[in-house]
């Protein structure tokens, strides 16, 4: 089975974390073409200097917004799985991480289900 919620590009994601913590996303937004030149750049050059993985072809790909991912269809079918919207899993993300690093929690995070004290990613 596949398990995953609605694709979503990381520009979309940004834009989430950014109005849930009110820092500002990254000032330069590269569109689609352009990040996927500069991911034929780096696969040309991982043939002869191999690069980390932060920085490979597919990595970079993924920020263009190419992805590889299936559906979930058989999972809501046959398991009765239904994923939660992207927005609610950041918010609970960023504000439990944001406690365990000590940081101000902004508003927004301050509501109900970003309180649990369940960890992200758990099943209640």
């Amino acid at each position: 089975y596949h398990i995953g919620g609605p694709v979503h590009t990381m520009q979309d994601a940004i834009g989430i974390v950014s109005d849930l913590t009110g820092l500002p996303g990254p000032r330069w937004k590269p569109q689609p073409g352009t990040v996927r030149a500069v991911a034929g750049v780096l696969r040309l050059i991982n043939k002869v200097l191999p690069l980390p993985p932060m920085v490979s072809a597919e990595v970079i790909e993924g920020i263009a917004g190419n992805t590889y991912i299936g559906n979930s269809d058989k999972a809501r079918g046959e398991l009765g799985f239904a994923p939660r919207d992207l927005r609610s899993g950041l918010r609970e993300t960023l504000a439990y991480e944001m406690r365990r690093l000590h940081m101000p929690i902004p508003e927004a995070l301050l509501e109900p289900e970003a309180l649990s004290s369940a960890q992200p990613g758990s099943v209640s």
